[in-house]
């Protein structure tokens, strides 16, 4: 059996569902008051757990998807990577960025008066997670400014296929020596906000990243010696290392630094990338594939969402848990929406402007 054409040609269906598990957790920790929600008050911090694992998710998948054909790193190409990337998800992000502008001048008739202009600017250029205010308007977003500054450094990351193992193996262990040490010596210069910093997030989005070797590696001798056993083995690893994750994040909550859940949001990915498990048939479920199919627009629409709208729904609905569930649906139906009529036409309008031949 080929490998390499194997993974040229098929999604990783157990990450992607993991992905959209995270995107619920965000959308939990932003429900209404943050306490009492789609899961009533939450005991860990959801927000900053399922962005670390979305962070190494995206790592993992860019080097995957372009392992076996890396994109040239240079200037030109990095830029188009990003660039097209940029397409497919700016005009969502300003509509929604104008939905909050209108929504605040409605509400306080003051609020042209006070608005920061360099905070709209970099909000619409999404350039936020540089700033110190990365939640201003479509608070959210910060996510998708730290994640394109990891898009155009991909190819220049991805370089590192074409080192020996040993080499690898040592970027490697240098990535989470350094995360680390950043946390731990409190170093504060050029915005090194733990939570949003691009800096921050691209050493988690490379460390998903160098996983790649070790993954494919493992993942060719599961193919030729795979059985009943292997599955079953696999199973087992899923059950335990999502039982651990869970366990830690509650238990750990306050105590550990950043840097451990990122090293147990590795733990978790890997095993999972392996798309073997029982765990990883019920993330396969079409149900997943679906929801992962309006993941962007359901990302960037969500906050947006519940900002503009979560006010009027609590005049008629006054259980929060309630209102949360509406404003899920809202954002779904919006979502699907957006990527069914409009997410194609924009991008490649965009696209047409900006990339370079």
């Amino acid at each position: 059996m080929n490998l390499k054409n194997i993974n040229n040609h098929s999604r990783i269906k157990s990450l992607d569902g993991l992905k959209v598990i995270m995107l619920f957790l965000i959308f939990c920790w932003h429900t209404p008051e943050n306490s009492t929600g789609l899961i009533g008050k939450p005991i860990v911090d959801l927000g900053a757990r399922a962005c670390e694992v979305l962070f190494i998710i995206s790592g993992f998948l860019v080097g995957y998807n372009h392992y076996h054909n890396l994109i040239p790193a240079t200037f030109k190409q990095s830029y188009n990577y990003v660039l097209r990337k940029i397409a497919k998800i700016w005009p969502l992000h300003l509509i929604c960025f104008l939905m909050i502008f209108i929504y605040q001048i409605n509400i306080d008739p003051d609020y042209l008066n006070t608005l920061n202009i360099l905070s709209a600017i970099t909000n619409i250029f999404l350039l936020q997670a540089w700033t110190s205010n990365p939640f201003s308007f479509n608070g959210a977003t910060w996510f998708l400014s730290a994640l394109l500054f990891c898009y155009f450094m991909s190819p220049l990351l991805m370089s590192i296929f074409k080192k020996t193992k040993r080499v690898i193996v040592v970027t490697f262990v240098s990535c989470i020596v350094i995360r680390f040490l950043l946390e731990l010596c409190n170093i504060d210069f050029l915005l090194l906000n733990f939570h949003t910093s691009p800096i921050i997030r691209c050493i988690e989005f490379y460390i998903g990243m160098l996983m790649l070797p070790a993954y494919f590696n493992l993942k060719e001798s599961l193919f030729n010696n795979y059985n009943q056993n292997t599955s079953l083995t696999m199973s087992i690893a899923e059950i335990i290392v999502t039982l651990l994750y869970i366990f830690l994040t509650i238990k750990m909550e306050g105590i550990w630094i950043r840097g451990y859940f990122v090293l147990a949001a590795c733990l978790l990915v890997f095993v999972f990338s392996f798309n073997s498990g029982i765990l990883s048939k019920i993330l396969n479920l079409k149900i997943f594939t679906l929801f992962e199919s309006i993941q962007m627009e359901f990302y960037i629409l969500h906050q947006a969402v519940i900002k503009v709208f979560a006010h009027m729904l609590s005049v008629f609905i006054p259980s929060v848990f309630i209102q949360s569930i509406v404003l899920f649906i809202i954002t779904v139906l919006l979502a699907i929406i957006y990527n069914r009529f409009f997410s194609k036409k924009f991008s490649k309008s965009i696209e047409k402007l900006l990339i370079i031949d």
